[in-house]
């Protein structure tokens, strides 16, 4: 033991330096001296402050948005802007409310506030799309809002045909073509 370290020179790597004597990484500094022992860019106190191994590359810390901090002590895991704590999606960089708390984030729920009726149903419609209790007004409960209703006289059970419903009258000319075709069947 040349340096009197307390390693003897066959497992000293650095024999000659009383303060060296293991260098983890291969890099030539020894561990005492290198701030990342196992070379994985993580220094070896934001490693143990992180909770991972400063011995072993293999071992990082968790970073979902890959900026450099662990996630542990990140503020904001996503980096969308939003704090975590203040984020209901902290770990998806797309969404940060989710006003209705359904566990679908507001930017890809199309019922923000979870009453049934879309988002942009609501716009159009002149009802709030964040209010719960904002509903497009039906008088006549036939499914169109007012605001898009021709007739809000027609009542629940009128299908309107600009709704996908069907011709008014299709019905009747249906039912005078069958019987047309019935007398001209029988008159053979």
């Amino acid at each position: 033991d040349d340096d009197g370290d307390g390693w003897g020179d066959s497992d000293d790597e650095f024999p000659d330096d009383a303060s060296e004597w293991v260098d983890s990484d291969g890099d030539g500094t020894g561990d005492n001296a290198d701030s990342d022992d196992d070379g994985d860019g993580w220094s070896d106190a934001t490693e143990s402050d992180c909770g991972s191994d400063s011995l072993d590359e293999d071992s990082v810390p968790a970073d979902f948005d890959s900026d450099g901090q662990c996630d542990d002590l990140d503020p904001d895991d996503d980096g969308d802007g939003v704090a975590d704590s203040d984020d209901a999606k902290p770990m998806d960089p797309s969404e940060w409310d989710d006003f209705d708390g359904d566990g679908q984030g507001d930017n890809s729920d199309a019922d923000d506030d979870g009453d049934d009726y879309s988002d942009a149903d609501e716009t159009d419609c002149g009802s709030d799309p964040l209010n719960f209790n904002s509903v497009p007004t039906d008088t006549d409960g036939d499914g169109i809002c007012d605001v898009r209703d021709n007739d809000n006289t027609d009542g629940p059970d009128y299908v309107d045909p600009d709704e996908g419903g069907s011709t008014p009258g299709f019905g009747l000319i249906s039912a005078l073509a069958v019987l047309a075709l019935a007398a001209l069947a029988r008159r053979d």
